[in-house]
């Protein structure tokens, strides 16, 4: 079960860097007007990587509120890019 647990940690703090590298590229793609790339990039975090990082946190058992926190955050700073680019779900 540590193992599992080590894994699954792991397998969340490299979900976090992605979902930071795609928030960086869809500032870089909004600040150059190339909104095609940016609602892939909105798309990717908002289908893969967040629903992944919330069923690999449940995974571990207790959601801490930190863990809560970060979710939130995630999701309210992608919900004001869906805003900027006018995307409803």
């Amino acid at each position: 079960m540590a193992k599992r647990n080590k894994r699954l940690k792991k397998g969340i703090e490299s979900i976090k860097e992605e979902i930071e590298k795609h928030f960086k590229k869809l500032d870089n793609d909004l600040s150059e007007a190339k909104e095609t790339v940016a609602r892939y990039h909105i798309k990717e975090i908002s289908l893969s990587l967040i629903q992944t990082l919330e069923k690999k946190i449940k995974s571990l058992g207790k959601i801490t509120k930190e863990d809560l926190e970060l979710l939130n955050k995630y999701k309210s700073l992608l919900e004001e890019y869906k805003n900027k680019l006018s995307i409803k779900d």
